[in-house]
Formats: structure tokens, sequence, C-alpha cells
């Protein structure tokens, strides 16, 4: 009895296809590369996201210390990795480690070096990695007033009026992530309880990736024990939920056992409210 499964078989089956294939016009070369390439790229996607992620760190780190705002003229322009376009020499972002001229109206003019990400869709990549059309070009960098070797680039000078506008935004959700670092912290550990809203102070601050903007919002606490307390919080609420976490509500919530007056929605148990 043959046995269709066994090594010899599969063999057979193996040897067939690659027949067909390479009669066909099938360049198996092509086909083992590109799967050999699309995996290494999406290796160098991981690393570069990761890159993007620390430089993100590392930004609002020199802005929340104080960072300065300066003019800066580019000296230098290299780029070390680039990503997204059509091909593999057409790319539209490039992580690029720049040396600047900046000009301060605090301290005498210094030169100093950083990494950061561009958007060109129009450079095309050569062995020469210096990106030329660059060179000269007038900036605006945030830089440490006690360490002038950690700056980014903040924007180019011809996006000023718009990027000062945005860089107010900025600095204000910097401080409201860094007010609500604990928020996570306290959905797990805080102690459990029902609420009623009763205010909600929207502070103009949106979170567009987030789908969601900045409110500062006010609790009347019944807790399991105990007699009610006023609570409130600093959180993100959804923008097809303001209905749902409107005045009157009410809402699941946790709040600090050692600090009762400081409370946060409980996201999980929320869900079940229409």
């Amino acid at each position: 009895m043959v046995d269709f499964f066994s090594w010899q078989a599969i063999l057979v089956y193996v040897l067939v296809i690659v027949f067909i294939l390479v009669f066909t016009g099938f360049d198996l070369t092509d086909f083992i590369g590109g799967f050999l390439e699309k995996t290494e790229a999406e290796g160098e996607i991981k690393e570069i996201n990761k890159a993007i992620e620390d430089l993100s760190k590392y930004k609002e780190d020199i802005f929340l210390s104080g960072g300065m705002l300066a003019p800066a003229v580019i000296v230098s322009a290299k780029r070390v990795v680039s990503w997204g376009g059509r091909n593999r020499r057409d790319h539209s972002w490039h992580l690029v480690d720049f040396e600047v001229d900046v000009f301060s109206e605090d301290i005498a003019p210094f030169r100093t070096r950083f990494r950061n990400e561009i958007y060109r869709p129009s450079f095309v990549r050569a062995n020469n990695e210096e990106m030329l059309t660059e060179h000269g070009r007038k900036i605006w960098v945030t830089y440490d007033s006690k360490d002038t070797s950690r700056a980014y680039l903040d924007h180019y000078d011809d996006d000023h009026e718009s990027a000062m506008k945005e860089r107010e935004v900025n600095g204000r959700r910097a401080a409201f992530n860094k007010m609500t670092e604990g928020n996570e912290d306290l959905k797990i550990r805080g102690e459990q309880a029902e609420a009623v809203i009763t205010r909600v102070d929207d502070l103009n601050l949106p979170y567009p990736s987030k789908n969601s903007r900045a409110v500062h919002i006010y609790f009347e606490v019944t807790p399991k024990a105990g007699f009610p307390f006023q609570a409130e919080g600093d959180v993100l609420i959804g923008e097809t939920a303001f209905a749902k976490y409107s005045v009157g509500k009410k809402v699941f919530i946790r709040y600090d056992a050692q600090n009762p007056k400081w409370a946060v929605l409980d996201t999980e148990r929320n869900r079940s409210i229409n």
C-alpha cells in the first residue's frame, strides 16, 4: 500500500511544485529574497519605532526641564535611516543626525548635535548620506540651558507661526501628562466606589491621536463604607463619550484611600454604562 505521507512522497510533492513554479516562470530566488527582505524590514521598523519613542521622551524631558527656544542654522544633516515611501530608494521619513549653530538671546552662540526625524518625500537615497538640501536652512531648536549638548529640532523657520501655536498646546499636553502619570496605577489599586458627576471643566486640550480631550472632573462619591465625600481628577474622555460623562451621570470611580479627594474614572466598570 502506498504511503502518501512518507518523507519520500513529501519530497516528490515539493520537487513537483518547484518544477511547476520554474516552468511557469516563477522566480523562486526573488520570492525567497523578498521574504527575507520583508522580515528584515519589519525588524528595522521595530527599531525605528523604538528610536522615535525614545526621542519623544528625550524631547519631553528637555522641554519639562525648562527648555529654551532659539533660532539656529543647519551646518550638517547626515541621514541615519529612512522608511516609508514606494520603494527602498524612495522614502518619505528620515532619521537624521544634525549639527547646528544656535543663536540664543541668553547666551553666546554655540554648536550642538542631535538626532531628529524629518519628512522629506522628495529625498532619494544615495551613497553619500549627507542631505545637502538641509544645509544652511533656518530652524528653531529647544535646548537645555544647563547642558547645551542636550537639544532637539523644534521646527523649521518656515513654519514658525503655526509651530508656536502648536508648541503652546504641546506644552500644556506635557504638563497634563505629567500631572496624570499616576492615573493608570490608581485604576488598579484605588478603592472602588460609585459616584455622581457634579461638574466637568473642559480644559480645551485635544488629543487627536486618541480622539479624546482633557477635562477636570468633580464627583460626589458614595463609598462602600462611610459617608459621601467630594473628589476630583484630571482625565481624558473620548470625543464620543462626553454625554456618558456629563453632569448628573452616575459612574464608577477609583479613589486614593490615602488621599480620597483624588479620583479617576473606573474605565473597565464604566463600559457597562450606556
